[in-house]
């Protein structure tokens, strides 16, 4: 079989879905990506048992028959990468080699037969009774980026692992925390009535952040979201996006918000934001401790390190209340400014230790950040 595509059609969806390949597989086949062609869809199909990644696009003409097989991933991604723009590719496609050629350029390629690609229905068979609505881009796309930083890595309470997805009545929320840090974003949608008023699913962190760069953030195009108990699948017209889930109960979440009322200030963010940054330089590298110091209309902020090094800055905020210290991680106070929007911000500490709450009101949704206190 024989056919002619532009370099585009093949490099745009490679790109894709490439991140969901891992370099280091335990079967060979999950290195190589599905190519089918039939009619006039080209899909391209990537999987690594826990996330199937599905790219979809149009060719401008259709072809005589159906085509399926599978090619080295990062190999064709490199020879794609490689050739010039708006060049021409042609493939002949035997039963063990493809055959690539542009011009005077020309690769051989092993390819593996594509009965033998892991099929996500077959191996893991699910259905999506449980959820099925339509959400706009932007908004899950913005719940996403503002929450995936607190996610956990390989915390042997592997429900922290992830980020729970949880829908009631007419709002979205997002919510992660690795123990040290809290995230949670909501936001509100038109629902569906045969959505159910309250579902729940913790989704794996290789799963958002797949998501949150697909996600298109500057038009108001929809994604549909089908939910089961085992599964989860995001849909557009681009992409197929289909990800196990992680069992188990995600923690009562608000049972870490603070009942009580804190000591609040209120500071510009980017100025705050610098501060630390500048103070970051002789911080100590490791443990990125930072000690905040608030007085009489004074935050004070210090960092040293090993070499007896230190570095300190003066900001102005009003403030009257009792003086107190508190001592933080630098990188996850920097992770919750370089997440919430410019401007004036309240920042509430709350005992015991003084924990950090930052909270922001934005297009119609709410995003409450908490940060906990390091023992000194």
């Amino acid at each position: 079989m024989q056919l002619t595509l532009p370099r585009e059609t093949l490099l745009g969806p490679l790109q894709m879905v490439i991140s969901v390949v891992e370099r280091k597989q335990t079967l060979p086949i999950l290195g190589n990506v599905l190519i089918q062609i039939d009619g006039q869809t080209f899909s391209m199909t990537a999987t690594d048992l826990e996330i199937e990644l599905i790219s979809s696009t149009q060719l401008d003409s259709p072809l005589p028959q159906a085509i399926q097989f599978t090619v080295p991933a990062h190999k064709l991604l490199d020879i794609c990468k490689a050739l010039p723009e708006q060049a021409t590719i042609n493939l002949t496609i035997s039963e063990t080699r493809l055959l690539l050629t542009s011009d005077r350029s020309r690769f051989t390629l092993a390819i593996l037969p594509a009965h033998g690609f892991p099929d996500f229905e077959d191996q893991q068979p699910h259905t999506y009774s449980t959820t099925h609505t339509t959400v706009e881009q932007k908004k899950l796309s913005a719940l996403f980026q503002r929450t995936q930083f607190a996610i956990a890595q390989q915390d042997i309470r592997y429900q922290l692992n992830g980020m729970l997805l949880d829908i009631k009545k007419d709002t979205l929320r997002t919510v992660a925390t690795d123990g040290h840090r809290f995230a949670m974003n909501t936001t509100t949608f038109n629902m569906p009535e045969q959505t159910p008023t309250s579902v729940q699913a913790i989704l794996p962190r290789k799963s958002v952040l797949e998501l949150a760069r697909l996600l298109k953030t500057d038009t108001s195009e929809t994604i549909n979201v089908m939910m089961g108990e085992n599964h989860v699948q995001f849909t557009t017209d681009h992409f197929k996006l289909t990800s196990k889930l992680i069992g188990g109960k995600f923690p009562h979440y608000e049972h870490l918000l603070p009942k009580e009322a804190g000591k609040t200030i209120s500071i510009d963010k980017d100025t705050l934001k610098d501060a630390l940054l500048r103070v970051a330089v002789l911080s100590n590298e490791k443990f990125r401790i930072v000690k905040l110091k608030l007085s009489a209309n004074l935050l004070e902020i210090f960092a040293d390190n090993t070499n007896e090094e230190a570095a300190e800055e003066s900001l102005y905020t009003e403030y009257t209340g009792e003086p107190f210290e508190v001592v933080f991680n630098l990188s996850y106070l920097l992770d919750v400014l370089n997440t919430i929007s410019n401007g004036l911000m309240n920042i509430s500490f709350f005992a015991p230790k003084y924990r950090i709450m930052v909270e922001e009101q934005k297009d119609g949704g709410e995003s409450i950040f908490l940060i906990m206190p390091l023992q000194t």
